[in-house]
């Protein structure tokens, strides 16, 4: 279990939910298999588990659950990731200004790559740079495209095929830009929908809740 701190008192907890496989599929170099790591939501209010055991009530921490979408995609590009490709650390407006001052007119008017890493920290690359490029090859909290009209999110989605986040990664994407000051819309402007044929392997971007694969035309998992 690997907690990361937010803020005095709360703390991100990732939770992997091992049973029924001995391996998270994120951990499992290859894996096609699954999106996303499964992972297990305590019970509590609004998301949040208040953990109690061998501790005084007023040592009680308050842990948000996460989920962590390991990198899923073509594994030539995952070796190809390091420290040296990670995205622009955004942690307040000035951090973004001076980011797109370096983007050309044609790069600006283009959608981004985003990740948002384990810390919770968000992270822009252009257009045409691979997501697991811009995490450095590791795990993230969510990824799509987004852009910006100055410090304003104007579109943003999880649009992200190297890591399929569903839209339930959508509160970690707000705590990022909200944490960096960026103003935003209420949710994802474009939410998109991934699964892996259990048949075939290939990857598929459901649409118009036509949960068939468009290679082999096998059945795909609706949850």
């Amino acid at each position: 279990m690997t907690a990361h701190t937010a803020e005095p008192g709360r703390a991100r907890l990732l939770v992997p939910q091992l049973g029924a496989a001995s391996s998270p599929p994120h951990l499992v170099k290859g894996h096609r298999s699954s999106c996303s790591v499964p992972f297990r939501e305590h019970p509590g209010r609004s998301g949040t588990s208040q953990i109690t055991s061998r501790y005084p009530a007023r040592h009680a921490i308050i842990a948000t659950v996460s989920r962590a979408y390991g990198y899923v995609g073509p594994p030539e590009l995952l070796e190809r990731a390091s420290p040296d490709t990670v995205g622009e650390r955004v942690a307040s407006p000035a951090d973004l200004k001076r980011w797109l001052a370096g983007r050309d007119a044609a790069e600006r008017d283009e959608p981004f790559t985003y990740v948002v890493d384990l810390d919770g920290t968000l992270r822009v690359a252009p257009r045409r740079s691979e997501h697991v490029a811009c995490a450095g090859g590791q795990s993230v909290l969510a990824a799509g495209e987004v852009t910006f009209h100055g410090t304003r999110v104007g579109e943003i989605s999880n649009q992200s095929t190297g890591y399929c986040p569903d839209a339930a990664s959508w509160p970690d994407v707000a705590a990022a830009l909200d944490r960096a000051g960026l103003d935003r819309p209420d949710g994802f402007t474009a939410v998109f929908v991934f699964r892996h044929c259990p048949g075939c392997g290939e990857l598929n971007v459901v649409k118009d809740d036509d949960y068939v694969c468009v290679f082999c035309a096998g059945a795909l998992r609706r949850s």
